[in-house]
């Protein structure tokens, strides 16, 4: 989004990411009918006010083919190059034994500026917990005042 922004001629004074991969080779050894569905029923229950754990499952299976589509669309993504700094929110905890740790450095091709790299104690999954966003807020309003 912030180059296509930038190629439109917008300014994209602070570039965020949270704890995403430019490379999403890294996951490439997963197939797209062996990934699990309970981190995603987590996030349904989770955001989606009166959802149980059943309907959690339900709602899943209707909305994993547009789970899988989204897999495929990422492993063919290649980003373009951002023109400043990015500001990385890194998951220090181990989410499986399957998963490897995002690399915040896998960004370097991708941008001219440099990268910033902020650790938040907990898993990928828990980025958008109300300790983990507490930290990353913390850290944005900082760096947004100061832009």
């Amino acid at each position: 989004m912030a180059t296509e922004l930038e190629r439109q001629g917008e300014q994209v004074p602070l570039l965020a990411i949270m704890d995403s991969t430019a490379d999403y080779s890294i996951v490439a050894h997963l197939k797209v009918n062996e990934i699990d569905g309970g981190a995603n029923i987590e996030h349904l229950v989770r955001f989606g006010g009166d959802v149980s754990g059943e309907d959690g499952w339900a709602l899943w299976e209707r909305t994993k083919p547009i789970n899988d589509n989204s897999f495929v669309l990422a492993m063919q993504f290649k980003p373009s190059v951002y023109s400043g700094d990015v500001l990385f929110f890194r998951a220090t905890e181990k989410e499986d034994d399957i998963t490897p740790m995002v690399d915040p450095f896998s960004w370097r091709p991708y941008t001219k500026g440099a990268i910033e790299v902020h650790n938040v104690e907990c898993t990928h999954i828990e980025m958008d917990k109300p300790e983990s966003m507490a930290v990353i807020g913390r850290t944005v309003a900082f760096k947004l005042q100061r832009s």
